[in-house]
């Protein structure tokens, strides 16, 4: 089963890692059309801010290959369409040098290093979904939020029906999101610290 077409070198090897992992027939990566999308956000009801989804037995290693497809997925389609919106507006020399960081480094904090067509460098973290927008929740670790709040230039890229042909960007600017009083943020994870002796 081909889950991105034929890899491209320009695509690097997101294709050869995930080749073993299947969630369906999805379309190449190369026959996509990519439509940016402004959405804006709603008011949380009290319902769907608290409503507490419960599982059955879940397959964590099914879901965390699910997840990693769909992440990897949407870290390319927002690569592909970086590149292709510089080039379309004369910035070729900046759209070949669109940086696909979270390849190479986890601790960056984004996962893509572009360029305003002025040509100072933005900041990109991708979520990704399958899913068509609507209510959502998504995960940011730490790094990521200081990044956020470190960096002007630091957008977020939501990329919706990720699985489709024809998925949908909606891209903010990270800190005006995250301060946005629309959207409401849950600690759900503590590190704890701790040392032993006998």
């Amino acid at each position: 089963m081909t889950l991105f077409g034929t890899p491209k070198n320009d695509l690097g090897n997101s294709y050869e890692a995930l080749q073993n992992h299947t969630i369906g027939n999805l379309p190449p990566i190369e026959s996509i059309k990519i439509e940016e999308v402004d959405l804006s956000l709603k008011t949380l009801s009290s319902e769907s801010s608290k409503r507490n989804i419960r599982e059955n037995k879940a397959d964590f290693i099914e879901k965390s290959k699910r997840n990693k497809i769909v992440g990897d997925r949407g870290e390319l389609i927002a690569l592909i369409e970086q590149r292709k919106y510089l080039k379309d507006r004369g910035r070729e020399d900046l759209s070949k040098k669109v940086d696909h960081i979270s390849r190479h480094d986890d601790s960056a904090g984004y996962d893509i290093k572009s360029f305003d067509l002025r040509g100072n460098e933005i900041y990109i973290e991708v979520k990704s979904t399958s899913n068509p927008a609507g209510f959502k929740h998504f995960f940011i670790s730490k790094n990521e939020l200081l990044t956020a709040q470190e960096k002007e230039n630091y957008y977020i890229h939501f990329v919706h029906d990720t699985c489709s042909k024809s998925p949908k960007i909606w891209k903010v600017k990270g800190v005006d999101f995250l301060n946005n009083e629309k959207i409401e943020k849950e600690a759900i994870s503590f590190k704890i610290r701790f040392r032993t002796e006998q």
